[in-house]
């Protein structure tokens, strides 16, 4: 969960940092923000392989996601990895 909190915190840093010189570009120098394509492709790529990523440990993302949100508590974690568990035994 630490890991998860400070990637989140990494990740806003860097998109912070990134509409920061992007701004700062378009209004000092003239230049052109990227097209809405562009940004929306880096994007979906980013969360395509965070995604993957998380699913080597073999984890549920939609529960990690929610349990960091802190929609739900650990026991559900806890108890969603037991029936993971009981479904590959079967």
């Amino acid at each position: 969960m630490d890991n998860d909190k400070a990637f989140a915190t990494y990740a806003a840093f860097i998109t912070a940092g990134t509409i920061t010189v992007i701004t700062w570009a378009v209004l000092s120098n003239g230049q052109s923000f990227p097209p809405m394509a562009y940004i929306i492709e880096h994007l979906a790529l980013s969360l395509l392989f965070r995604s993957a990523y998380k699913s080597f440990d073999g984890s549920n993302w939609i529960v990690s996601a929610l349990t960091f949100a802190d929609m739900i508590g650990d026991d559900v974690t806890e108890e969603a990895s037991a029936e993971a568990e009981v479904a590959k035994a079967a």
